[in-house]
């Protein structure tokens, strides 16, 4: 490896184009990249099968899962100068069932035009909402169906039809044979009641057993976690939720893991995964709850956490610090608190929740473990557990825009009523 070589997680395919770029050369470019060879009698032969006696979205639909099912997502050839740019032959893509997106789409094209659809790779935006070539780092496919447009994006083995790799919500992308450079707009990103419980269910004795449960409602992201979670073993589900855990409870050991709606669509996916926290243990047995429930990744703004006072002294016993949280402005955000958390080092209490517009500012103590000591610490723990129900919920939605429509015409009524009075009190004293 090279000295000033980045990382392969670092390295992206991008397709760089000048802004200056006329149809002629955006021909040109199609031709240089997707130009490529292939064994027609192996794609027909491939899809026809695929197909069988399917007609329309059923047999694009068809075609699309069986390539993201089939073709493993592999981008090591990004690393290559000739393979960055340039797509693999769709035969050895069979032969070895890897590739990356340009090497997907492109096999996923032939297919659906082999089928008789309309089908062209495009140019997707991952890395940046701007309308900039240069943000054009990620191919997936485009069908058009009748006069409906349909986003394929074979490079997501979880994704069933009509979802997309989550960097590509909301931005736009570019077909390589559009008679115009017109963006089109991606789809939002689709709701998703989505919901998480941990519950710690402590004693005198060590260590804690902890309950982590996820209940996912909303229809398609429930799918998707199906479609992922039906192919792996009781190991692999654990280390699906490894990064999620390891941060409160390094040592953790996993216990039981539990499933439930995996194979009835119609139901919410629910997953518990409860396992032993080491060195975790309270003086009086209680239960900690925390619950959020939210939208999926709603997309708020985490701050660094700011340390309110002076920077831990040695002897400190305690330091106070805010978190702060901002949420787009059409959320609306409610909060519910008192709790605590701890770990072997620290212990917090969460003091105050203060919602100003759409930031929420969540203030909590700190207290220091290595500087107090033992008997003052456990002490100082029982009084806080003491003063609060140990739970807090945040919830955040999407504002009913309606309502707040509403408010306007009741505010210029009020104005206007104010203006009246006071016109009236200037009269009398004239």
């Amino acid at each position: 490896k090279e000295e000033f070589m980045p990382s392969e997680g670092e390295v992206r395919d991008i397709i760089y184009v000048s802004q200056e770029t006329d149809f002629d050369n955006w021909q040109e470019l199609n031709r240089r990249v997707y130009n490529v060879s292939y064994n027609e009698t192996l794609i027909h032969g491939l899809s026809d099968s695929v197909v069988g006696n399917l007609t329309g979205k059923k047999a694009i639909i068809a075609l699309y899962d069986w390539v993201r099912l089939n073709v493993n997502y592999d981008d090591t050839d990004l690393l290559t100068l000739t393979r960055a740019y340039t797509p693999r032959p769709p035969e050895e893509v069979l032969l070895t069932r890897k590739g990356d997106c340009k090497d997907l789409s492109l096999l996923l094209t032939l297919l659906l035009k082999s089928a008789g659809f309309h089908a062209e790779p495009t140019s997707a935006a991952s890395s940046s909402p701007t309308q900039h070539f240069g943000a054009f780092n990620h191919i997936i496919v485009k069908v058009k169906y009748g006069e409906e447009i349909i986003f394929l994006d074979p490079s997501c083995s979880t994704c069933p039809y009509n979802v997309f790799t989550p960097n590509i919500y909301g931005k736009y992308v570019l077909g390589f044979d559009s008679t115009e450079f017109d963006f089109i707009p991606m789809p939002e990103k689709p709701y998703y009641d989505d919901k998480l419980t941990t519950t710690f269910n402590l004693s005198k004795i060590e260590p804690a057993i902890i309950t982590f449960e996820h209940e996912y409602n909303g229809l398609r992201l429930a799918e998707v976690q199906r479609q992922y979670l039906k192919k792996m073993s009781e190991k692999e589900l654990g280390e699906f939720f490894e990064d999620s855990i390891t941060a409160s409870c390094p040592r953790h050991k996993t216990k039981k893991i539990q499933v439930e709606g995996l194979n009835d669509s119609l139901k919410p996916l629910i997953i518990r995964w409860e396992y032993e926290c080491p060195g975790v243990a309270l003086i009086e047995p209680s239960i900690l709850s925390m619950t959020l429930s939210s939208t999926q990744d709603i997309p708020s703004f985490l701050l660094p956490e700011k340390r309110l006072n002076d920077m831990v002294k040695e002897g400190d016993e305690k330091t106070t610090n805010e978190v702060i949280i901002i949420f787009p402005p059409d959320y609306e955000i409610t909060s519910e608190h008192s709790g605590y958390s701890y770990t072997d080092e620290d212990f917090y209490f969460i003091k105050n929740v203060t919602k100003k517009g759409n930031i929420l500012y969540i203030t909590h103590e700190q207290f220091l473990r290595p500087t107090i000591p033992k008997e003052k610490y456990d002490k100082l723990k029982q009084y806080y557990l003491k003063q609060r129900e140990p739970q807090q919920t945040v919830t955040a939605k999407k504002a009913d825009k309606t309502s707040s429509l509403m408010i306007i015409p009741l505010l210029i009524l009020i104005l206007a009523g104010i203006y009246i009075l006071s016109k009236r009190k200037t009269d009398q004293h004239h």
